[in-house]
């Protein structure tokens, strides 16, 4: 997808839904974008499919709060894809949804943020008639004091629910600072994570400016001296403590004022990260702050620890896989190197077995089976004889079936692979593909 600013046509479905949500209609709403997110899907109109998956988050919400974490999770695939299209209308929805949802939720000072970048978006490109409601939701919402204050047992419970069902260390990582930052009432908050590897801190979460991935050696900052220390941090004033470095105060143009920075421990309390919340509303951060730091720590560490390690096992699955194909592959051009009457017929037999496979629309898992089993096909000619198979004039009865051999030949050999129970479909397509 290029990466460049582009304008979107407002699409009919799209506004049916809008105002199908606007009456309340979200049962509705969720059947109509299922099948407005398949068509854009297969059309590749990625802007609409990220405004589909925006809207689908917000109705999932809607129709019931208790599908947070669902509704979060769909909202953020839409950033994702608004980001890479770099589509204003795309952007200028996700942005909308996630303020109407912070606004539902009764936190205000988090949608008024939200709802002032979707102004800025809707200033530049309208094509939904947004910005009219915007507008006054911008004028609804009061002052910081008046923000209700999330409870931070709930705070808790949202944390809990994302350890159990997210194993996404992106989405877990804005979850909780998600979380953190409105129990404790505060501007900012960020959560590293610790790369003992190359001795770095490392966070996408920043909330308050886009979010990015942050790198910085351990040795460096006030979260460094945290994880290395193991201290905790309670700055009432940043500018008057020789710890602070206002140098990214100085490039941002924001301005710290209070800190909290906390170790992040797991279950053998060895330090995996920290917290790092800045600017609390009123006062300063207090022992109660660092109190409810403490609990959370506790069940974030155990959940940024499990889905590192699943990130971790899905690369080397990822790995393993490629190394696999790599390996089919290899084989398959080896065989037919020997037989130059048919070379790259392997290859061709794939291309050709997964447009058919396509076109019957199986499922994904399906086209990497028979694709599989398509490149394999004639593994079993390493059995046949060289005088048979690179014979130039016409087989003999007795070659011809010698040749034959090679399809019970390809089964004899797949079948002593074991990989998953998957690739035993594979052995048997690819043996049989002379059966008629």
């Amino acid at each position: 997808m290029e990466n460049t600013q582009c304008s979107l046509q407002a699409s009919p479905i799209i506004k049916d839904i809008i105002n199908l949500h606007n009456e309340n209609r979200y049962d509705k709403c969720l059947s109509f974008l299922e099948e407005a997110l398949k068509e854009f899907s297969k059309t590749k109109e990625y802007e609409n499919v990220s405004i589909c998956l925006s809207l689908i988050g917000l109705n999932t919400y809607y129709k019931n709060k208790e599908k947070y974490l669902k509704a979060f999770n769909s909202i953020n695939d839409g950033k994702y894809l608004a980001d890479s299209t770099n589509n204003v209308t795309a952007k200028l929805i996700n942005e909308f949804v996630t303020a109407k949802i912070e606004l539902k939720e009764q936190h205000n000072k988090e949608a008024l943020l939200y709802f002032q970048n979707a102004k800025k978006l809707a200033n530049k490109e309208d094509i939904y008639n947004l910005k009219s409601e915007i507008e006054n939701q911008i004028k609804k919402i009061s002052t910081p004091n008046t923000t209700k204050k999330r409870d931070p047992l709930v705070a808790l419970l949202k944390i809990g629910q994302a350890v159990a069902a997210e194993t996404d260390i992106n989405i877990l990582l804005k979850v909780i600072a998600e979380e953190t930052k409105a129990a404790i009432q505060a501007d900012r908050c960020s959560v590293f994570l610790y790369d003992k590897k190359n001795e770095e801190l490392w966070s996408k979460v920043a909330l308050g400016i886009e979010s990015q991935e942050i790198r910085f050696t351990v040795h460096k900052g006030l979260a460094g001296h945290v994880v290395q220390t193991g201290e905790t941090i309670n700055i009432k004033d940043a500018y008057s403590d020789g710890r602070f470095n206002p140098e990214i105060d100085r490039q941002t143009g924001y301005h710290t004022k209070t800190i909290l920075c906390m170790p992040i421990k797991n279950l053998n309390q060895e330090i995996i990260g920290a917290f790092q919340v800045l600017n609390k509303f009123e006062g300063e951060f207090n022992e109660e702050d660092e109190e409810f730091l403490i609990a959370i720590g506790s069940n974030a560490g155990i959940a940024l620890e499990n889905a590192q390690l699943f990130h971790k096992q899905q690369e080397m699955l990822k790995e393993q896989k490629q190394v696999f194909e790599s390996f089919i592959d290899t084989l398959a051009t080896s065989i037919d190197a020997r037989d130059k009457i048919t070379a790259g017929h392997s290859s061709r037999v794939r291309l050709y077995s997964g447009l058919i496979a396509r076109a019957m629309n199986l499922d994904e898992k399906m086209i990497n089976i028979v694709e599989t089993a398509a490149t394999l096909h004639d593994i079993g000619k390493i059995g046949i004889r060289d005088s048979v198979l690179q014979k130039d004039g016409k087989l003999t009865d007795e070659e011809y079936r010698h040749i034959q051999e090679h399809a019970e030949i390809t089964h004899n050999i797949l079948e002593k692979i074991h990989i998953s129970e998957d690739f035993k479909l594979v052995t048997e397509i690819a043996s049989t593909h002379h059966e008629k």
